[in-house]
């Protein structure tokens, strides 16, 4: 069943990429945004007067825009979750940090609560068990080399 959402997954993003940009400072210019973004300014400005109207951030045309409690709150989760599955995919399916990163930002958006935390305790058993920490990324990375040969 899917998650009834208030917020969109572009949404989510821009909370996300406000989150990265604010630093010390807490606020963030729309350029900023556009820049990390890869679009177009009057897009962003779109998008933040949609997430201020929905009081995720304070944001006045023209000036620069700061999380909310509630906006800094979702932008906290889908830093959380995208830092998770980002690192799963890095670490435990051995895909280059370009791509996990990619996946992830995808990724956070659909998967839900019970799946992610799933993936965060099988993550936790591979790190915490010499056993499995040894001898499975090891054959796993085999696998992957020598199934890439099969299929070439």
């Amino acid at each position: 069943m899917a998650r009834t959402r208030r917020v969109s997954a572009a949404q989510e993003d821009y909370l996300e990429a406000i989150l990265d940009l604010a630093g010390e400072t807490g606020t963030v210019r729309a350029g900023a945004i556009a820049r990390l973004l890869s679009v177009h300014k009057s897009t962003v400005t779109a998008a933040l007067k949609t997430l201020a109207a929905k009081g995720l951030i304070r944001y006045a045309p023209y000036d620069v825009a700061s999380l909310s409690v509630r906006g800094k709150k979702i932008a906290g989760e889908i830093t959380r979750r995208h830092r998770l599955i980002e690192a799963f995919l890095t670490e435990i399916l051995l895909l280059s940090p370009e791509v996990a990163r990619r996946n992830a930002c995808r990724m956070e958006h659909a998967m839900d609560s019970k799946t992610l935390a799933r993936l965060a305790v099988f993550a936790a058993f591979i790190r915490d068990h010499p056993i499995a920490r040894e001898d499975w990324p090891r054959h796993f990375a085999l696998h992957l080399t020598q199934s890439s040969r099969r299929t070439a």
